[in-house]
């Protein structure tokens, strides 16, 4: 049986890696777009899994349309994401532009690229949101530790949920189906751990927990699955509830 072709931005990631576990599970054939060929190479050492070249902030689009020009690809997933963590950054031209491509741009202007690539047999596309595309943060939450959310983080990330919608809609005739998956909180491990912003982050979760990787992997599971059929320009939140209050 002839493998399906998967491309992932961001797979070596926190989030990515989840989804690239799901998609070898399905026997996929994956092509991980990133910068650092390095880290592919620590973290996704796997005959299955293909390194391409693909920088947020310097995106070379010409090679990535010759790269994929004769694949069909049968599922597409954004992942990757630069942004800036303050609630006051002084933008200036190059900053405010940089943090635009990282946050949703040039996710779209790639997945305007290779969505001719899905429609030759239909497929699945999933932008990995966030919680700021909902919801506001509660700067409170950060203590002294200056690491909210940008905003071009909140405005780009409701981007990609409308852009989501959006696709879903034009690309129905292909069968394609484009959802978001939204995460929550799920800080990465740092060398110091701030109790207290833990602390801070489980008052405000119904389930009084910060996310763990694993957590996602059945709603990644569920978006992947062959049998999806009917689920299409939706919001799969994973948050403990978080948005909920």
């Amino acid at each position: 049986m002839k493998k399906k072709i998967a491309v992932i931005t961001g797979g070596t990631g926190r989030i990515g890696s989840v989804f690239i576990k799901s998609l070898l599970e399905k026997n996929y054939r994956i092509y991980n777009l990133s910068s650092n060929k390095n880290n592919f190479d620590k973290k996704l050492n796997n005959k299955n899994i293909v390194w391409v070249k693909f920088d947020l902030k310097k995106p070379n689009f010409k090679k990535i349309k010759f790269f994929f020009n004769k694949t069909s690809i049968d599922c597409l997933i954004n992942c990757a994401a630069y942004s800036n963590r303050s609630e006051n950054i002084k933008y200036t031209n190059l900053n405010f532009y940089d943090e635009i491509k990282g946050v949703f741009g040039s996710s779209v202007q790639l997945t305007e690229i290779l969505v001719k690539n899905l429609r030759k047999k239909g497929g699945i596309i999933i932008n990995v949101g966030s919680i700021w595309g909902i919801v506001a943060p509660d700067f409170r939450t950060y203590l002294d530790l200056n690491n909210s959310p940008s905003p071009v983080v909140s405005i780009g990330k409701a981007a990609i949920i409308q852009y989501s919608k959006y696709l879903a809609s034009r690309e129905a005739k292909y069968k394609i189906r484009v959802n978001n998956l939204i995460p929550g909180f799920f800080p990465k491990p740092g060398k110091t751990r701030r109790e207290d912003y833990i602390h801070e982050i489980k008052k405000r979760t119904i389930l009084s927990q910060i996310g763990q990787p694993e957590y996602l992997k059945p709603a990644i599971d569920f978006l992947l699955s062959d049998a999806n059929i009917f689920y299409t320009a939706q919001n799969l939140i994973v948050d403990g509830g978080y948005t909920s209050w």
